[in-house]
């Protein structure tokens, strides 16, 4: 898991641009799919994950343009509705304190 989780950061870095799946039919608008993908990641790697997005998350949410604030609140979707599903009383602690980024960013 923590070659992973570097691998992740790597791909990650930030100063790389995002990796976008935008196409002219997307119009630059939210997807539920990229969501989806967001929703997986936390299924597999629990709300550790969140170290690693947390920066990337905060430089995508100060960006104006729309890609960047779809690309934010897509990572959110996926951070609520994995909460939502994978949540227990054993890692609340970790749920909420990914949760507290993304509210308080």
């Amino acid at each position: 898991q923590e070659a992973t989780g570097s691998f992740l950061a790597e791909l990650l870095k930030s100063g790389k641009q995002w990796p976008s799946t935008r196409t002219k039919l997307q119009a630059d608008g939210f997807s539920t799919l990229n969501a989806r993908l967001f929703k997986g990641l936390f299924k597999i790697f629990g709300a550790k994950i969140m170290s690693i997005l947390q920066p990337i998350l905060a430089s995508l949410i100060s960006q104006t343009d729309k890609a960047s604030q779809s690309t934010a609140s897509e990572i959110s979707a996926g951070i609520l509705r994995a909460y939502h599903k994978f949540s227990t009383p054993a890692n609340e602690g970790e749920w909420k304190s990914a949760l507290d980024t993304i509210l308080t960013d």
